[in-house]
């Protein structure tokens, strides 16, 4: 049985229409934000664990929620993923100008922790 990690995140941008096309992407089929995040066309048929791990950090991951707040131009994520929580995402994300405040915690639990782009 895999580990579950419990992982709540907000995401903002500075422009408006970045944060509204992942919280779309972040809506629709996983092959889509993998796609996204690895700047390459990703088929659904070819999402495999390698590339899930490459862009998530995690062999799957299922977005519970996603709500975007377009006054406050920011997306909060409530996620659950295998093994590790989504510091890859997390890392493109940064890398394409998204600030990141995150919070993770394994079931176990085995570890706990936080992400912010504001420290560094």
């Amino acid at each position: 049985m895999a580990n579950h990690v419990f992982s709540r995140t907000n995401v903002s941008h500075d422009n408006a229409e970045e944060t509204e096309i992942l919280a779309r992407l972040l809506e629709g089929p996983i092959h889509e934000l993998a796609s996204y995040l690895a700047d390459r066309e990703i088929t659904d048929d070819e999402l495999d664990r390698n590339i899930m791990c490459e862009v998530i950090g995690a062999k799957w991951i299922d977005f519970e929620e996603v709500h975007l707040e377009e006054d406050e131009n920011n997306v909060i994520i409530t996620a659950t993923s295998a093994w590790s929580y989504p510091i890859e995402m997390w890392e493109i994300l940064e890398n394409k100008g998204f600030m990141i405040d995150a919070d993770y915690e394994d079931e176990m639990p085995n570890f706990f922790g936080s992400y912010s782009t504001a420290e560094g």
